[in-house]
This record gives C-alpha cells, sequence and structure tokens, in this order.
C-alpha cells in the first residue's frame, strides 16, 4: 500500500514509552536510549540508536541501526530496510517494547485504501 506521510502513525503499545502517539512526516523518526531519539524507550534490551523509521517516497521504511537486539516486523527480524503495511507490529528485540503502524483513515475506522 502506498500512504501520504500525514496520514501514517506509529503507536506505542507498551505504557512505557511517552508520547504514545507520533505522526511520521518528512523527518525520519529515531527510537532508542539515548536522550537524542525521537522516542525515547527506557529499556536495557533496547539499543541507544535501535531503529529509524522515515517515509520513502509513498512508503514508510523500518531500518535496523545494527540493533544488538534486532528489529522485529510481525515476529520476523529484518535484516534490511523493510516497508510497513498498515497494522504492522514492530518488536524492539523479540520480546521488546511493540509499536504498531497505522494509517489516519484506520485510526478513524473510515474504510482502508487498497490502492
Amino acid at each position: 500500500m502506498h500512504y501520504t506521510r500525514a496520514s501514517c502513525w506509529l503507536i506505542a503499545v507498551d505504557t512505557d514509552t511517552h508520547p504514545c502517539v507520533f505522526a511520521l512526516g518528512d523527518t525520519p523518526l529515531t527510537i532508542g536510549r539515548a536522550p537524542e531519539s525521537t522516542v525515547i524507550v527506557p529499556v536495557a534490551t533496547v539499543s541507544r540508536r535501535h531503529l529509524r523509521i522515515k517515509c520513502d517516497g509513498e512508503r514508510v521504511v523500518v531500518h535496523d541501526a545494527q540493533s544488538a537486539n534486532g528489529t522485529f516486523i510481525n515476529g520476523r527480524r529484518i535484516t534490511a530496510p523493510h516497508p510497513l503495511d498498515d497494522e504492522d507490529l514492530i518488536s524492539l528485540g523479540a520480546d521488546g517494547p511493540l509499536f504498531q503502524f497505522l494509517a489516519r483513515h484506520w485510526l478513524c475506522g473510515g474504510r482502508r485504501d487498497e490502492g
């Protein structure tokens, strides 16, 4: 699927992550323990710079930042940049903090665009 940047959101499923809703835009979103991360996750199994999410044209792509415990999409470890689909689950490590990628129209209860 292709999404407009304004319609893409990352939702923190775990309550230790604040804020818990992130709009994806032109600036890449970084997740990790480091204070300079866009999303700071204060969990020992999360790397200082764990992953980066950026809009690449009409796709939203996850890049693992050579994290120690890996980045998983829907339970599978990624080893290369990975495009996200609506409702994908992103885990920091096999059993680590969990995020979900959603499109705005899905959050609002509207019909998903399959085009």
